[in-house]
Protein backbone atom coordinates (compact mmCIF):
# COMPACT_ATOMS: atom_id res chain seq x y z
CA UNK A 1 0.00 0.00 0.00
CA UNK A 2 1.48 3.22 -0.99
CA UNK A 3 1.09 6.45 1.43
CA UNK A 4 -1.42 8.14 -0.95
CA UNK A 5 -3.59 5.57 -0.23
CA UNK A 6 -3.44 5.54 3.75
CA UNK A 7 -3.63 9.38 3.64
CA UNK A 8 -6.90 9.02 1.63
CA UNK A 9 -8.24 6.59 3.96
CA UNK A 10 -7.39 8.55 6.62
CA UNK A 11 -9.26 11.23 5.22
CA UNK A 12 -12.29 9.40 4.47
CA UNK A 13 -12.35 7.80 8.66
CA UNK A 14 -12.25 11.95 9.65
CA UNK A 15 -15.39 13.08 7.20
CA UNK A 16 -17.14 9.61 8.47
CA UNK A 17 -16.37 10.48 12.14
CA UNK A 18 -17.30 14.15 11.91
CA UNK A 19 -20.12 13.90 9.52
CA UNK A 20 -22.31 15.90 11.49
CA UNK A 21 -19.99 18.65 12.23
CA UNK A 22 -19.71 19.10 8.45
CA UNK A 23 -23.03 19.08 7.67
CA UNK A 24 -23.79 21.48 9.96
CA UNK A 25 -21.15 23.81 8.81
CA UNK A 26 -22.37 23.44 5.27
CA UNK A 27 -26.41 24.68 6.48
CA UNK A 28 -24.66 27.59 8.84
CA UNK A 29 -22.46 28.45 5.60
CA UNK A 30 -25.33 28.69 2.93
CA UNK A 31 -27.31 30.63 5.81
CA UNK A 32 -24.90 33.43 5.85
CA UNK A 33 -24.23 33.61 2.38
CA UNK A 34 -27.97 34.05 2.21
CA UNK A 35 -28.23 36.32 4.61
CA UNK A 36 -25.51 38.34 2.97
CA UNK A 37 -27.23 38.45 -0.36
CA UNK A 38 -30.38 39.49 1.05
CA UNK A 39 -28.72 42.69 3.44
CA UNK A 40 -26.36 43.33 0.14
CA UNK A 41 -28.22 42.83 -3.00
CA UNK A 42 -26.79 43.10 -6.17
CA UNK A 43 -25.84 46.59 -7.80
CA UNK A 44 -25.31 46.78 -11.65
CA UNK A 45 -23.56 49.35 -13.06
CA UNK A 46 -23.62 50.25 -16.87
CA UNK A 47 -21.51 53.30 -18.64
CA UNK A 48 -21.35 55.03 -21.48
CA UNK A 49 -19.05 57.14 -23.73
CA UNK A 50 -19.51 60.90 -24.49
CA UNK A 51 -16.88 62.27 -27.83
CA UNK A 52 -16.95 66.16 -27.11
CA UNK A 53 -16.37 67.94 -30.73
CA UNK A 54 -13.22 70.04 -31.21
CA UNK A 55 -10.32 70.33 -29.19
CA UNK A 56 -10.79 70.96 -25.24
CA UNK A 57 -7.90 71.53 -22.32
CA UNK A 58 -7.90 69.13 -19.19
CA UNK A 59 -9.18 72.14 -17.33
CA UNK A 60 -12.34 72.27 -19.35
CA UNK A 61 -13.18 68.66 -20.12
CA UNK A 62 -12.57 68.86 -15.96
CA UNK A 63 -15.29 71.23 -16.13
CA UNK A 64 -17.04 69.47 -18.44
CA UNK A 65 -17.21 66.24 -15.63
CA UNK A 66 -18.61 68.70 -12.78
CA UNK A 67 -21.61 69.52 -14.90
CA UNK A 68 -22.57 66.41 -16.15
CA UNK A 69 -22.77 65.28 -12.17
CA UNK A 70 -24.51 68.96 -11.04
CA UNK A 71 -27.61 68.95 -9.36
CA UNK A 72 -29.63 70.73 -12.84
CA UNK A 73 -28.37 68.24 -14.93
CA UNK A 74 -29.48 65.19 -12.53
CA UNK A 75 -33.07 66.59 -12.30
CA UNK A 76 -33.30 66.48 -15.92
CA UNK A 77 -31.76 63.28 -15.97
CA UNK A 78 -34.19 62.00 -12.76
CA UNK A 79 -37.47 63.53 -14.82
CA UNK A 80 -36.36 61.69 -18.10
CA UNK A 81 -36.28 58.29 -16.28
CA UNK A 82 -39.72 59.11 -15.55
CA UNK A 83 -39.14 56.98 -12.39
CA UNK A 84 -41.79 58.31 -9.52
CA UNK A 85 -40.12 59.39 -6.44
CA UNK A 86 -36.97 59.63 -7.55
CA UNK A 87 -34.79 63.08 -7.79
CA UNK A 88 -31.76 64.22 -8.96
CA UNK A 89 -30.80 64.11 -5.16
CA UNK A 90 -31.71 61.05 -5.64
CA UNK A 91 -29.58 60.08 -8.00
CA UNK A 92 -26.44 61.63 -6.65
CA UNK A 93 -24.64 58.44 -5.56
CA UNK A 94 -25.61 55.96 -8.43
CA UNK A 95 -24.04 58.41 -11.01
CA UNK A 96 -20.48 59.06 -12.04
CA UNK A 97 -18.22 60.99 -14.85
CA UNK A 98 -14.77 61.06 -15.34
CA UNK A 99 -12.14 61.98 -18.09
CA UNK A 100 -10.48 59.66 -20.51
CA UNK A 101 -8.26 59.55 -23.35
CA UNK A 102 -9.08 62.60 -25.66
CA UNK A 103 -11.98 64.54 -25.54
CA UNK A 104 -13.70 61.52 -23.97
CA UNK A 105 -16.24 61.90 -21.08
CA UNK A 106 -17.28 58.24 -19.37
CA UNK A 107 -20.60 58.52 -17.49
CA UNK A 108 -21.44 55.42 -15.26
CA UNK A 109 -24.88 54.50 -13.37
CA UNK A 110 -25.41 51.88 -10.59
CA UNK A 111 -29.18 50.53 -10.25
CA UNK A 112 -30.46 47.04 -8.94
CA UNK A 113 -31.31 46.06 -12.68
CA UNK A 114 -29.26 45.69 -15.85
CA UNK A 115 -31.26 48.13 -17.77
CA UNK A 116 -32.40 50.24 -15.17
CA UNK A 117 -28.61 51.13 -15.29
CA UNK A 118 -28.33 51.37 -19.06
CA UNK A 119 -31.08 53.67 -19.07
CA UNK A 120 -29.65 55.87 -15.95
CA UNK A 121 -25.99 55.95 -18.02
CA UNK A 122 -27.72 56.72 -21.47
CA UNK A 123 -30.21 59.46 -20.04
CA UNK A 124 -26.63 60.99 -18.43
CA UNK A 125 -24.97 61.24 -21.73
CA UNK A 126 -27.50 62.55 -23.81
CA UNK A 127 -28.28 65.22 -20.96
Amino acid sequence: MSDDTIRLVTIGRIFRRRRRLLAVLAVVGALVGYGASVVFPPRYTASASVLLPGQWEERELLTQVEIATSSSVLDRVAAALGRPGVSGADLRDRVSAKTTDGNIIKVSGTDDTPEGAQQLSDRLAQQ
